[in-house]
């Protein structure tokens, strides 16, 4: 897949935040001609602080409601987690990244964590 083949479609909403941190949430769809591929979404919440709660409410639920175990993962951000097929949840500076691959998507099984934090890298390294 390349990714002249790949479109993108967003929408932004508010925030729908645990912590009712103000901001904004731009919900991506990527495709080919195939399908979906994976879908992105960035919260861009007022500041850092705010960012750092969000964040953390939302990893304290993923820990209570998973049985799989999270992965702490290194790259150009604060913080990150990899989600196992949820995907890969990442904090850097005032947003919120979550990348996660569409299950039919081709190769999907064989989708590593290295490979989600790469992809991550480089978005979030546009933030």
């Amino acid at each position: 897949m390349h990714a002249a083949n790949v479109r993108t479609e967003s929408v932004s909403i508010p925030n729908p935040s645990l912590t009712r941190a103000k901001g904004r949430l731009t919900l991506c769809s990527h495709k080919t001609d195939h399908g979906v591929v994976a879908q992105t979404s960035v919260a861009a919440l007022g500041n850092a602080k705010a960012a750092r709660r969000e964040f953390s409410a939302l990893i304290h639920r993923q820990k209570r409601n998973r049985a799989a175990t999270m992965l702490k993962t290194r790259g150009p951000w604060s913080d990150a987690y990899f989600l196992g097929q949820d995907g890969l949840i990442v904090l850097k500076g005032r947003y919120l990244f979550h990348i996660q691959y569409a299950s039919g998507a081709p190769g999907y099984s064989k989708i590593t964590s290295k490979t989600l934090a790469g992809l991550a890298g480089r978005a979030v390294a546009k933030l």
